[in-house]
């Protein structure tokens, strides 16, 4: 379900560039004089067109051996909204399974529970933490990474001819993320708190198969930090926050990709942290 409003851009501005202080980003930036009066939807992956992730928190109807049961369907993708889609990747034998990365809407919700590790592994994948939904009843899950066993990053793409330039969204730790990073597992090295680390959800923008750049042919990429715990910084999202687009935001693209950076990586395997996160509130809009 998305919602209409109108904001002047000196309102717009100022709320990008409250952002760079409170959204827990680097590379943010107020926005420039030239952004003008926008049109912005607002996605909250509510509505008739949304198909959940179930029937229990690890989302077997996301995987190519699931059977319609309790209520739920299998899940590829959804294009029937008005504006955008989004879905999982296919291998390269066409398979669709969420390990392969993608998108998909989730309600499940995990807090913090002491002494029990099962909220923090694969059953859990489609749970966000410590909270619920921004808004309504749903929120995106985002998955994604690559090796040299494959996998593809996470993307939400935008109905062709619309013109439309994403903006913003609330962002929150996926249960699985946050568990693995405080605590560790068999995968990881050790707790990321404990030993100092850091992740970052990165999102670019492509046009016509190319990623943005700029004048430099640097790939131009906003960057949301998930935690940090380097020299002594006690970041963690652990509630909805603002991530505004402040360089995407600045063209018309075809879709957008996640991907995620963190500390705790190796060449072959690539991140060792979960490369889950969590978002709802999906601004895109348009130049009046």
């Amino acid at each position: 379900m998305r919602k209409h409003f109108t904001f002047l851009s000196k309102f717009f501005a100022a709320t990008l560039f409250l952002a760079a202080f409170t959204a827990c980003t680097s590379d943010n930036e107020p926005c420039d004089e030239g952004c003008g009066e926008k049109v912005i939807f607002t996605e909250t992956f509510d509505g008739a067109e949304a198909i959940l992730s179930g029937p229990t928190a690890a989302g077997e109807n996301l995987n190519e051996d699931f059977t319609d049961k309790e209520g739920f369907v299998r899940f590829k993708e959804n294009k029937n909204h008005k504006d955008i889609w989004y879905g999982i990747n296919a291998d390269a034998e066409g398979l669709v399974n969420a390990w392969n990365g993608g998108v998909w809407l989730s309600n499940y919700h995990t807090f913090d529970v002491e002494g029990n590790t099962d909220w923090y592994s694969f059953t859990n994948q489609s749970s966000v933490y410590n909270a619920k939904a921004a808004s309504g009843k749903n929120f995106a899950v985002i998955y994604g990474m690559k090796n040299k066993f494959g996998g593809d990053y996470a993307k939400i793409y935008m109905k062709e001819g619309l013109g439309y330039h994403f903006l913003s969204m609330k962002v929150c730790n996926s249960a699985y993320t946050a568990g693995v990073a405080l605590y560790g597992n068999d995968f990881s090295d050790g707790s990321m708190k404990e030993k100092g680390g850091y992740l970052y959800l990165l999102v670019k923008g492509y046009k016509d198969g190319k990623v943005l750049t700029d004048t430099n042919g640097k790939e131009i990429i906003d960057r949301f930090t998930l935690m940090d715990f380097r020299n002594k910084k006690e970041i963690f999202v652990k509630d909805w926050t603002d991530f505004f687009l402040t360089n995407v935001h600045k063209h018309e693209v075809d879709y957008i990709e996640f991907s995620m950076e963190g500390s705790d990586s190796q060449t072959t395997l690539g991140l060792n942290t979960p490369a889950y996160a969590c978002i709802d509130d999906l601004q895109y809009g348009y130049k009046k």
